[in-house]
């Protein structure tokens, strides 16, 4: 929640132009101030989104290092098993085909 408000020195048509002056430098003062205070605070969050921002990514950038290294790792660590999978495949069909040839001899 927030809120703002405006504050002026007030100064009528009819005051002497000195009054009207310092009523006016006064004023401009005061949105100085103002703005000051709005850059100064919209400084202050850009800097804490830039900070938030750097820090998710590299947070992220480390679980995507984290998650391509397991994914490499599984990707490799079947390599044995398939191998050995597909010898036995092989060794299972010549059995197979020799028991008709077996058979046929007998």
């Amino acid at each position: 929640m927030s809120a703002s408000g405006y504050l002026s020195v007030p100064s009528s048509e009819n005051d002497p132009i000195q009054k009207q002056l310092n009523a006016l430098r006064s004023n401009i003062e005061m949105l100085r101030k103002d703005f000051e205070a709005n850059k100064k605070s919209m400084n202050e969050s850009l800097e804490k989104y830039r900070y938030d921002l750097t820090q998710f990514a590299h947070s992220q950038s480390s679980k995507i290092s984290s998650l391509s290294e397991k994914l490499r790792s599984v990707s490799t660590s079947g390599l044995a098993w398939s191998a050995s999978g597909a010898i036995w495949i092989g060794v299972g069909i010549v059995l197979s085909s020799m028991s008709i040839e077996i058979h046929g001899r007998l």
